[in-house]
């Protein structure tokens, strides 16, 4: 007390202090230079572009499932992998020297002979001539192509194969310098490549 007595029957109290973590819709909204972002929780037949201005529309009959990421309500699509697509006008996306796309993916089975899943492509012809892929290939490999021509192309390709039935968190970059390829967060691919991008 004020004059020193001690207290014979000390109290003791505890405090539990809760760090306010965003979710991730948060979290993507307040990314710098974020241009395009379509979460897939849609359930008609557009799939709106929650940054921007550029909404697709589902192809191939896409089915509308629940969410891959916890705490956030939002839903899902399932492709089946033959001919499900979200179908993207490419003038929005610009010209950008160096970008980054990424994608929460959970895939059923692993492609055979030279399939791969296709997540997402700004290509008139995919890993061949021009644009970029990010994929998943035949042996579950995540890949970011990128091409100018068909003689200056690279392709940085995951050193880790994702389990199916697992979702993963996948980013493919490229600085003008480096194609990346990121696993969960974790670099597993870094390639070397000045080439540049036709768009």
């Amino acid at each position: 007390d004020a004059a020193g007595n001690p207290d014979g029957t000390p109290a003791s109290r505890s405090w539990t202090v809760a760090a306010s973590v965003p979710t991730y819709a948060e979290a993507m909204t307040a990314t710098a230079g974020l241009r395009h972002w379509w979460r897939l929780g849609d359930t008609g037949a557009t799939a709106a572009d929650s940054r921007g201005t550029n909404a697709g529309t589902y192809t191939g009959g896409a089915a509308a499932v629940a969410g891959l990421i916890a705490r956030d309500a939002d839903g899902a699509r399932d492709f089946d992998g033959v001919n499900d697509f979200v179908d993207l006008a490419p003038g929005p996306f610009g010209t950008p020297a160096s970008f980054s796309v990424e994608a929460w993916v959970r895939i059923d089975v692993q492609k055979t002979g030279t399939g791969r899943h296709v997540l997402v492509t700004n290509s008139f012809a995919d890993m061949a001539t021009d644009g970029f892929v990010l994929s998943i290939d035949q042996m579950n490999r995540v890949q970011l192509f990128l091409a100018r021509n068909s003689a200056t192309k690279v392709t940085a390709t995951s050193t880790v194969a994702l389990t199916p039935g697992t979702t993963y968190h996948l980013t493919g970059t490229y600085d003008g310098q480096r194609a990346r390829v990121y696993v969960n967060g974790v670099e597993r691919a870094s390639v070397a490549y000045t080439g540049g991008v036709t768009w």
